[in-house]
């Protein structure tokens, strides 16, 4: 049987049908973009979260150890930025 959906109702129906592929694992491969654009999140995350970490320290090892983390947290993050920045990626 074939429908004719249109509108709202088709994009619920290609939202459903991408999770239901998501879901059995049929999901496309991520583009080279999308991977960046996935681990600037997760860096952004990571930074906050070593923010998070170093402002609980109270001793002069734990914030040694807290602040060299949340340094390179936000290199990396620095670093994923430049390189969206030079492909030119935006999201």
């Amino acid at each position: 049987m074939n429908f004719n959906i249109t509108g709202a109702a088709a994009r619920a129906l290609s939202v459903a049908e991408s999770l239901s592929r998501g879901i059995r694992g049929e999901m496309p491969p991520r583009t080279e973009n999308q991977q960046l654009i996935d681990d600037i999140i997760e860096a952004r995350r990571a930074v906050m979260h070593a923010e998070s970490v170093f402002n609980q320290m109270t001793d002069t090892a734990g914030i040694d150890y807290a602040s060299y983390n949340l340094m390179a947290a936000e290199a990396r993050y620095s670093y994923l930025i430049n390189l969206a920045k030079e492909r030119n990626v935006h999201f």
